[in-house]
């Protein structure tokens, strides 16, 4: 469903979609386009659909590595065109260990979680790219004193929003989730493996 064209003017800039309060920001995106073209905002690309509208808010996030100028806090910003990005693997194999985590509100204590939503770095408008083949997923304890390991995910990207739901066994109370992935993919060259992600998100 398409939410509407905006036109431009110049080659690049960053387009900003409020709610109906015109101060809530639904979603910030930078765009490179031609001299009077129009571009398509759709349903594949808003991320403000569910599952996106039921999710908690991230407060904090940390990484153990990261690629200068693609940095954790991209992972909440709500901008699709800011990438999270480890540094570069000579393998598929995860060998350092690398992992990224997210926290939501400490102030509002644990929240129940069901769902996990990642949402891929996206090559063109239906080609996920550097998304991990399978990870390990951790989620807090309810008082935050040490990470519950959940098992090893295999769910991928829809190949038209780039959004990954993984849908937990069962409900948890948790402050956060840590993202390791097991087995990594390559960026567009074919050759460099990374672990790269948009977004991630909690939901109930």
């Amino acid at each position: 469903m398409e939410l509407g064209t905006l036109p431009f003017t110049s080659k690049a800039g960053t387009v900003r979609i409020y709610d109906t309060d015109q101060t809530t920001l639904l979603l910030s995106q930078h765009v490179n386009l031609k001299l009077g073209y129009s571009y398509a905002f759709s349903a594949a690309n808003y991320p403000t659909a569910s599952p996106w509208t039921s999710a908690y808010s991230i407060t904090s996030v940390q990484a153990s590595e990261q690629l200068p100028g693609w940095q954790g806090s991209n992972l909440v910003d709500r901008d699709l065109g800011t990438i999270y990005s480890s540094l570069a693997f000579h393998s598929s194999k995860n060998d350092r260990g690398a992992w990224v985590a997210a926290w939501m509100d400490f102030n509002k204590g644990p929240q129940n979680i069901s769902k996990i939503i990642l949402q891929a770095r996206m090559l063109g408008p239906s080609q996920p790219i550097s998304f991990p083949a399978s990870y390990d997923v951790s989620v807090t304890a309810p008082d935050n004193s040490a990470w519950i390991d959940l098992g090893n995910f295999k769910v991928q990207p829809n190949g038209t929003t780039g959004t990954a739901t993984v849908q937990l066994p069962k409900s948890y109370s948790t402050y956060g989730v840590r993202i390791t992935p097991s087995m990594l993919t390559t960026d567009e060259s074919n050759q460099n493996y990374y672990f790269q992600l948009g977004e991630i998100a909690l939901a109930p």
